[in-house]
């Protein structure tokens, strides 16, 4: 069976070596590409690191990367995130052809993007059943809740 796509990008806030590291991570459970990009927000360049899922499989998405490498991936974007001191904007992108859906979340707090990212599988289950083909979602960090836009 072929691994889904994965696509781990970041904007020059990100070194290669941590961006690399985060994609060996996903490597045994994905077909990792690692890119970089420019990314400019609210006029000014912050962090912002991103990664795509191309034909994710969200029924069961927990259970094909499995709970440990969930955990892994969500500590270890958190830990990339805080290091840069501001804010840092983080992106799920859940893409196919049948759906884009998108999470941004806008933290430098690990238990903001760790709480954030643990939500997206619960709010991808009920995208999929409303057969919703686009979404865009924004973390809201007082609500502890994932918001359309």
């Amino acid at each position: 069976m072929e691994k889904p796509q994965l696509i781990v990008s970041g904007n020059d806030h990100f070194s290669d070596e941590e961006l690399f590291d985060l994609s060996d991570t996903l490597s045994s459970v994905f077909d990792v590409k690692t890119y970089r990009f420019e990314e400019y927000v609210a006029d000014e360049l912050i962090p912002y690191l991103r990664l795509i899922f191309n034909n994710p499989i969200t029924k069961g998405f927990l259970q094909t990367i499995g709970r440990d490498l969930w955990d892994s991936i969500k500590k270890k974007i958190a830990n990339i995130a805080v290091k840069k001191k501001i804010e840092s904007d983080v992106e799920f992108r859940f893409e196919n052809e049948k759906m884009n859906i998108s999470f941004r979340c806008r933290s430098n707090t690990p238990e903001v993007i760790e709480s954030a990212f643990d939500k997206v599988i619960d709010v991808l289950k009920i995208v999929e059943q409303s057969k919703q083909r686009e979404a865009q979602f924004i973390f809201n960090v007082v609500t502890n809740k994932w918001e359309v836009v």
